[in-house]
């Protein structure tokens, strides 16, 4: 139901986006789709429920069996691109490991618009989960704003 929510909400404003659009001088196709945004999203998982194996049987036999701990961060470009990242529990949750995981995505997008033949979007939005704090930082911020300087992107 949530999701159901969300969906609407972001359709009614693209519409509003679009009638602003007309009202403005500028072109409707310009809000149109929301394929002229590229949305990543991040989001990790905490370390105990990544244990591997996860469902080990709690027989005597398994008691003794060593199960690492990892970090995984799912990165999901909307449309595109699905990307797992495994790391080890010493490495640190910090901004630096995040916009790799960023940049990561944006090349991949890069390279599957350019296959499909459709332009690349000129919008980036990036989601994170609310733990996410490295993602909402003044490191994250000056790094859109040098993917603004560099024109690769108009918004981020």
């Amino acid at each position: 139901v949530d999701t159901v929510m969300r969906d609407r909400r972001a359709d009614a404003l693209w519409r509003q986006a679009a009638v602003l659009s007309m009202t403005s001088g500028h072109s409707a196709l310009d809000c149109s789709s929301q394929s002229l945004w590229l949305g990543i999203t991040v989001d990790g998982m905490d370390i105990s429920k990544s244990k591997v194996p996860l469902n080990v049987c709690k027989s005597k036999e398994f008691q003794a069996m060593h199960r690492p701990e990892l970090k995984l961060t799912l990165a999901v470009v909307d449309g595109q691109v699905e990307r797992f990242f495994l790391s080890d529990p010493t490495v640190g949750a910090t901004a630096n490991k995040d916009l790799t995981i960023i940049t990561h995505c944006i090349e991949a997008a890069l390279q599957e618009t350019q296959k499909r033949g459709v332009a690349f979007p000129r919008n980036c939005r990036v989601r994170a989960d609310n733990a996410s704090a490295e993602t909402k930082n003044q490191t994250s911020f000056k790094y859109g704003a040098f993917l603004v300087f560099c024109d690769i992107f108009d918004d981020f």
